[in-house]
């Protein structure tokens, strides 16, 4: 029995009830962040690649043609990108 209580304790910490997500969901309509996800493809142009950013993407952040913006590598496969003010 505490072999079982060893090994699905980490999972039991990592359920998220309903109820829990139905707030992150409202919070996230709420602060306009609900359905931004998008999948984009990268494109080439000229030697270097490039990403676009969906107009609702780009109007939630204030994002216009030149803006600043910084690029941060976290890891393997995951970028941050930072808006410039």
């Amino acid at each position: 029995m505490d072999c079982e209580k060893a090994l699905f304790a980490p999972l039991a910490e990592m359920y998220i009830s309903d109820e829990v997500w139905e707030e992150i969901e409202k919070k996230a309509k709420e602060l306009g962040l609900f359905g931004l996800e998008r999948k984009v493809k990268v494109r080439k142009s000229g030697d270097s690649l490039a990403i676009t950013i969906p107009p609702d993407i780009a109007d939630f952040l204030g994002v216009k043609a030149q803006t600043l913006v910084s690029l941060l590598p976290l890891e393997k496969g995951k970028l941050e990108i930072h808006v410039s003010k």
